[in-house]
């Protein structure tokens, strides 16, 4: 290990890098994409549909939008429904409502 340390790759590459520390932490999304993720989710459409194929295309070609790997986009899922029961509260308030499974 110790000579692994010492060698001038590694020192090289260690100049290069960053203390986590002074690393932004840059938006994990746009507002396009997590748009695009929500319009999925209400009309019932898979994300893995945006994985490959005709889709994915059309979004690079025609919107110049680069779609995120669908692990990515599954990470605004939770995010996109805390929002969501959040509007919902502010909507309700303090009222009684009745539900109906």
């Amino acid at each position: 290990m110790d000579s692994h340390k010492q060698r001038a790759t590694h020192l090289q590459s260690k100049t290069r890098q960053k203390p986590l520390s002074e690393c932004s932490d840059p938006p994990l999304h746009s507002a396009v994409t997590s748009d695009l993720v929500l319009a999925f989710l209400k009309e019932g459409i898979p994300l893995n549909k945006l994985e490959k194929g005709p889709l994915k295309d059309f979004f690079e070609k025609h919107a110049g939008m680069y779609v995120p790997n669908v692990t990515t986009l599954r990470r605004s899922v939770p995010k996109l429904c805390e929002d969501k029961i959040s509007s919902i509260r502010n909507d309700i308030g303090t009222s009684n409502i009745w539900l109906s499974v």
